[in-house]
């Protein structure tokens, strides 16, 4: 299943985990996304900010006190998704994070070592 190995990649990260989803928003389920891919996992999620309210934040925030969370500026629009792991693991989905919670829709997830975080900024 996807979602338990991108858990597995999550759970080896040291430094940052950076998820970019140009389309993710209040509607999708943030909370249990974060729950099932990084569970008491000390790590800063760095996305763009743009459909997700201060108090959606807040919350998240509260429910997830290991995690810290910041806003992602002046990145290029990509349709894909991308999950970047410690600047060394890249992963591309090719539809949204929601997809991982819901067996009934595909996604496809290219993983490939990376040098730096090309394209993301």
């Amino acid at each position: 299943m996807a979602k338990d190995y991108l858990k597995n990649l999550c759970k080896g990260a040291r430094k940052s985990i950076l998820l970019y989803d140009l389309y993710i928003s209040e509607a999708h389920n943030l909370d249990g996304l974060l729950n099932d891919i990084l569970p008491n996992t000390k790590i800063q999620f760095v996305f763009s900010f743009d459909k997700i309210g201060v108090e959606h934040r807040n919350k998240l925030q509260e429910t997830h006190p290991n995690l810290s969370f910041k806003n992602l500026v002046g990145v290029r629009r990509h349709h894909d998704r991308y999950l970047i792991i410690d600047d060394t693991i890249e992963v591309v989905l090719t539809s949204g994070f929601e997809y991982l919670q819901n067996q009934k829709k595909e996604i496809s997830l290219i993983i490939r070592s990376i040098k730096s975080m090309h394209g993301m900024s």
